[in-house]
């Protein structure tokens, strides 16, 4: 049995594309779907090809199942009596995310209101990448076991799957430019994709997403300069392709995307593991940031190095300031769309699961409550069109990256291993 296993994310998990996103460093809007490539049009017509015809199955797949798919993939880890089923608004929030799914697959965080009906739900934001918002939902759903092949969303998963497939140029690129960070998180959906399924239709898709994500470190972007022979290569990712600054966010969720494939025994270079480790480490040690790159950075480090963070001196300190600040449940008189960051809240569940076993209860109960406390209850003027969703927050992340995220972070309580440690 593998001893780790791990995310998105996450999906992702989850999922997880935002995280360090601020309104000024968003990207142009996509809202239509890329013409598609003949690879990518290939690759829709083998899923479908492949997949048609399968007998329609329930939700809640045997136990054996679970097990199968816990042992291929790593990012979404579903160990049967852990399933995130047990947890209502999860499933609450996955009923949301697939009603404001596009016809074509996508979900868009401008345009998703056009599935309301007459009812809007509010929290629309612009200058977001699909592939971004997909990448996240469809993270999202793999954390309760949904897959193209089984459950109850299955025909929303192939959606998205066609959809990215779609979006692929030729080269495996998924994102609209060059930002590596969505990319990242795309791939990411489509590598957990296939360490759940192990299916063959979605394997190439996975394989040229993650070769064109490990060239993005070295690549000039389509400038046409290729790397000097006498210059080094680059270890950590950058926000674009053939950018020279290292960037946290691109490198922290480009290695969720490598320990994936990894352990999904996807083709790696040699050396892969290697490179990232050294890419991770050029932040420095984690305790010199903010507390959500501080807990991205131990989580990616954790899952890489194969070590709990407490084990990692570097990380120790950062490790134990996340542990003691558990969530706030309690409001304090701000509303709920502004008094949680659950981009910092995801990672920092993740740190503290992988930390300690003593204090876990606790760190899992005050993210279950301090979820449900901030879940929208009523859409604009008090219409109930956004029920089971959470609202945008002042960082602009709309209502559909929020909702996708918080789900990943509902489902991560329930599935993750820890390092060096027995299934739970």
């Amino acid at each position: 049995m593998r001893i780790l296993v791990f995310l998105l994310l996450v999906a992702g998990f989850a999922a997880a594309a935002l995280a360090f996103s601020t309104p000024e460093a968003l990207r142009p809007s996509v809202h239509s779907t890329r013409a598609a490539t003949p690879t990518a049009a290939a690759d829709r017509t083998s899923v479908q090809s492949a997949e048609a015809g399968r007998p329609r199955r329930r939700r809640h797949v045997s136990a054996a199942t679970l097990a199968a798919a816990a042992a291929r993939s790593s990012h979404v880890c579903i160990c049967g009596e852990h399933r995130p089923a047990t947890e209502p608004s999860y499933w609450d929030s996955l009923n949301w995310l697939v009603s404001h799914q596009s016809p074509d697959g996508r979900w868009s965080a401008s345009d998703f209101e056009e599935q309301c009906g007459v009812a809007r739900c509010g929290g629309a934001v612009t200058g977001v990448d699909d592939a971004e918002t997909t990448g996240l939902a469809l993270l999202s759903l793999l954390g309760g076991g949904e897959t193209h092949r089984s459950g109850a969303y299955k025909e929303h998963v192939r959606r998205a799957l066609d959809f990215l497939c779609d979006r692929m140029s030729s080269n495996g690129w998924m994102a609209s430019d060059g930002d590596v960070r969505v990319h990242a998180i795309a791939t990411l959906a489509l590598v957990e994709l296939y360490g759940l399924t192990g299916s063959k239709s979605v394997r190439p898709a996975a394989e040229r997403a993650l070769a064109a994500l490990l060239g993005a470190r070295d690549d000039d972007g389509g400038r046409g300069r290729a790397r000097s022979s006498g210059e080094p290569a680059r270890d950590a990712w950058s926000a674009t392709r053939g950018g020279r600054t290292p960037d946290l966010a691109a490198t922290v969720w480009a290695a969720f995307a490598v320990k994936s494939a990894a352990m999904s025994e996807l083709p790696l270079p040699p050396e892969t593991r290697e490179r990232v480790v050294r890419g991770l480490r050029e932040f420095g040690p984690p305790i010199e940031r903010g507390p959500r790159e501080a807990a991205a950075l131990c989580v990616a480090r954790t899952f890489h190095e194969q070590a709990r963070p407490r084990d990692i001196p570097e990380l120790r300190a950062a490790s134990d300031r996340t542990l003691e600040s558990p969530p706030a449940v309690a409001l304090d008189g701000a509303a709920p769309d502004e008094s949680l960051d659950v981009r910092t809240l995801y990672f920092e569940l993740l740190v503290a699961f992988q930390s300690s076993e003593e204090q876990w209860p606790t760190w899992q109960s005050s993210v279950r409550a301090t979820l449900a406390e901030r879940k929208c209850t009523a859409g604009p003027a008090g219409r109930r069109a956004s029920l089971n969703a959470w609202g945008p927050s002042a960082r602009a992340e709309g209502r559909v990256r929020r909702t996708a995220l918080a789900s990943l972070t509902l489902s991560a309580c329930n599935r993750y291993h820890r390092v060096f440690k027995t299934p739970r």
